[in-house]
């Protein structure tokens, strides 16, 4: 099946996206169980040091979620054995803030979404996902940690961190593997700060269709 019928196929077999009603988020695994969690805000080992979710959980509205399972599909046909490896998905409105508080005054603030602007962050439109590549069940070596503040983990440098040797070639071919089959495969969108991240909408497109929500991880069926 193309990778657009299938999305469009999984999409249906989930709760449409309406809004901001809890029913529009629906549990990835349970489409694409081969999918590795790596939820880090559900445990300390974060850049606020805290647990943030209660569950690790990736929930995302079911059109995104059907983007992901097409990713995914992608890397089965260009790269067998490779799976998609996630670090944070859904992320409720009220812990965007927690992560704003723990950031806001430094430098680390141009990395976190600022929850009092309008789109602030994609997360919490259940519209965005953050991952990366593994195989065998271990992470893949992309050059940095995710939620790495700085410019080794932005797009637009890694030409000039490969030619310095901050980067080496395979953490660039690596992250270009990933993009192409989130952007190609999913129909993701890339911000330029930070590989892992992948919107599935932005800016005015994202605000006409879908609202920030602030629906506890647990509180998903």
């Amino acid at each position: 099946m193309p990778l657009v019928a299938l999305a469009l196929a999984l999409a249906v077999q989930a709760p449409p996206a309406s809004g901001d009603a809890a029913t529009d988020l629906v549990d990835v695994a349970r489409l694409e169980p081969r999918l590795v969690l790596d939820l880090r805000y559900a445990t300390a080992d974060n850049f606020t040091g805290k647990q943030l979710y209660p569950v690790a959980r990736c929930l995302l509205r079911a059109p995104v979620a059907a983007q992901l399972v097409a990713a995914q599909r992608w890397l089965d046909g260009h790269h067998p054995g490779t799976l998609l490896m996630l670090k944070d998905c859904y992320r409720p409105a009220h812990v965007q803030r927690l992560m704003w508080e723990a950031v806001r005054g430094t430098k680390k603030a141009l990395y976190v979404g600022n929850p009092d602007k309008k789109i602030g962050s994609v997360h919490t439109f259940g519209a965005a996902v953050d991952v990366t590549l593994a195989e065998g069940g271990h992470e893949l070596d992309l050059g940095t940690p995710h939620d790495y503040f700085g410019t080794l983990a932005e797009l637009r440098h890694e030409e000039r961190y490969l030619a310095e040797g901050k980067l080496t070639q395979a953490q660039v071919d690596r992250r270009r593997l990933l993009r192409r089959a989130m952007v190609e495969g999913g129909g993701f969108k890339t911000i330029v700060s930070e590989w892992w991240h992948f919107d599935a909408l932005q800016g005015a497109e994202l605000a006409q269709r879908y609202r920030k929500l602030d629906v506890p991880l647990d509180a998903v069926p």
